[in-house]
């Protein structure tokens, strides 16, 4: 298993890259991948950076048979950012992808959550504001699943 993590910082072209022990990444001993939880929840917590300096991280996760890809885009002094993630899961043949726009306010933070259909197109799946306060979400918008699956998740002919 090999993980690591891609950063650049604003105002800098160089691509810096840390390579993490999965001992260290996780925060338990159960199947690395999918079955374990990482130690922290974001991926520049693992870094000894303010996240005000970086632009971009990509955090990737790559077994023989799997792959997980998460890439942050921060701007607006990190007030905002948009969040990709991409899993590729060989044993089951299938992709999750998932995108995510964060935008902090004063006094909450607005999320939109987009997943690729089975048509490749993104597809929002909500619209909600977390409350700075006491952290309770108000949905503006959710789809309503209509089957029992993992949202974004497709079968694939790799």
């Amino acid at each position: 298993m090999r993980i690591n993590i891609e950063y650049t910082l604003y105002g800098d072209s160089t691509t810096f890259t840390v390579e993490l022990d999965p001992d260290f990444y996780f925060d338990d001993n159960e199947d690395f991948l999918f079955g374990s939880t990482p130690r922290y929840i974001h991926p520049y917590e693992y870094l000894n950076l303010d996240k005000l300096l970086i632009e971009k991280i990509m955090l990737t996760i790559e077994s023989d048979k799997s792959i997980y890809r998460r890439i942050i885009k921060f701007w607006n002094n990190s007030k905002n950012n948009s969040d990709i993630l991409y899993i590729y899961d060989d044993s089951d043949k299938t992709v999750t992808e998932w995108f995510k726009i964060d935008s902090e306010h004063n006094f909450y933070i607005e999320s939109l959550d987009f997943y690729k259909n089975e048509i490749d197109i993104w597809e929002l799946q909500s619209h909600y504001l977390v409350m700075k306060d006491d952290f309770s979400q108000k949905f503006i918008y959710k789809k309503e699943l209509e089957r029992d699956a993992i949202q974004a998740t497709k079968k694939v002919n790799k």
